[in-house]
């Protein structure tokens, strides 16, 4: 790849459901705008375990322990299963330190983690912002 001198107004990371929001707005009121993302692409209705039902899947969604081997971080996230491991980063393939314990998600795909989430993502009011 050829490197360019390019000015951009905003550089966004990540082109999931916050980032790809973010990137539009930023186009629509006119600000030179590049998003970086890494990993492959996914297409809606052609992932490999999408709309596939537990019965459908060798072991009916649960991780094989040697996959778990992988994931030692990961494998002890709600989402972790036979449907969603390949969405995931390989732990040992890609360690990072944690000061205090955190469990959380990385996925590398382009188009964000949204996939994993079980297609689930309710709009905010207003009063889902204030506190009791």
């Amino acid at each position: 790849m050829k490197a360019h001198n390019m000015d951009f107004d905003v550089i966004v990371v990540g082109s999931g459901m916050s980032g790809g929001i973010a990137a539009k707005e930023f186009c629509e009121k006119g600000y030179k705008t590049l998003v970086l993302d890494r990993g492959e692409p996914i297409e809606h209705g052609k992932y490999k375990t999408e709309g596939l039902a537990p019965w459908q899947m060798p072991f009916r969604g649960e991780v094989l322990q040697e996959f778990k081997l992988q994931q030692h971080i990961q494998k002890n996230i709600y989402i972790y299963s036979d449907f969603t491991k390949h969405h995931l980063i390989n732990d040992l393939e890609n360690p990072y330190i944690q000061k205090q314990p955190f469990i959380w998600y990385r996925s590398a795909k382009v188009g964000g983690k949204s996939l994993i989430w079980g297609r689930q993502s309710y709009r905010w009011c207003e009063q889902d912002f204030k506190a009791k």
